[in-house]
């Protein structure tokens, strides 16, 4: 059985999200704020952390998060941040912060109306994410996952822009979640199975904080080596 730590300021959410990982048999313990959070960990014998409260972003909080982490054997996945921490001065900030806790993925949840009020909106909004990849691919110090977006044949453009930055040399394990999208997912996860050598795949729904962030429509694809799994 295993342990989720989950941490969220937001009352709601983080009922929601507890509610629906303990429906699947997780132990769920809670937390509404770093400090709790921090407390929380320390000896809780958690095996993951979902983290959906800003932090300060100090050098000694990065450092004794770290600690934290090693001494529970846990490891960053990603973190949720805002877009305007990945420009300007916020840059090299986050930067540093995220490679002390030893963190590459960044995830940019969602974006503001301003944004994404328009096709110019969206069309600027990707420059400005391929300007910040730009920026940091230099350093090794973070590494930008991108959105699709789009009205016709989704699914397989999904599906081959993640198979061609996989090795095909491996065996792979694939999960496809969908918002309210179930034709859509199932089309994708055909063609992860076409392009790939799947040892096994699923389709499931996504969880709560997926939904709430991405909406009806959204699709999800998460991959696993084979030999990472048995490791």
């Amino acid at each position: 059985m295993y342990a989720i730590l989950c941490v969220s300021n937001e009352p709601n959410t983080l009922h929601n999200l507890t509610l629906s990982l303990r429906s699947r048999g997780y132990i769920c313990v809670s937390a509404e704020s770093s400090e709790e959070a921090i407390g929380a960990l320390n000896g809780s014998g958690a095996d993951l952390v979902i983290l959906d409260h800003g932090l300060p972003e100090s050098e000694k909080l990065a450092q004794d998060l770290k600690k934290i982490l090693d001494d529970n054997g846990l490891k960053v996945a990603g973190t949720h941040i805002g877009l305007e921490t990945l420009l300007g001065e916020q840059l090299p900030k986050t930067l540093e912060f995220n490679h002390v806790i030893g963190n590459k993925n960044l995830i940019v949840p969602g974006v503001g109306q301003k944004y994404r009020a328009s096709i110019a909106a969206w069309k600027d909004t990707a420059k400005i994410f391929s300007d910040i990849a730009a920026k940091v691919k230099p350093e090794g110090k973070l590494s930008l996952a991108g959105g699709m977006f789009g009205k016709s044949n989704i699914p397989a453009r999904f599906a081959a822009y993640v198979a061609r930055r996989l090795d095909h040399g491996k065996r792979w394990r694939v999960i496809v979640g969908h918002c309210d999208a179930h034709a859509d997912g199932t089309e994708t996860l055909q063609a992860m199975r076409a392009l790939l050598d799947c040892e096994q795949g699923w389709l499931v729904e996504t969880g709560p904080a997926v939904g709430a962030h991405a909406g009806p429509g959204a699709l999800v694809i998460s991959v696993q080596a084979c030999e990472d799994v048995a490791g």
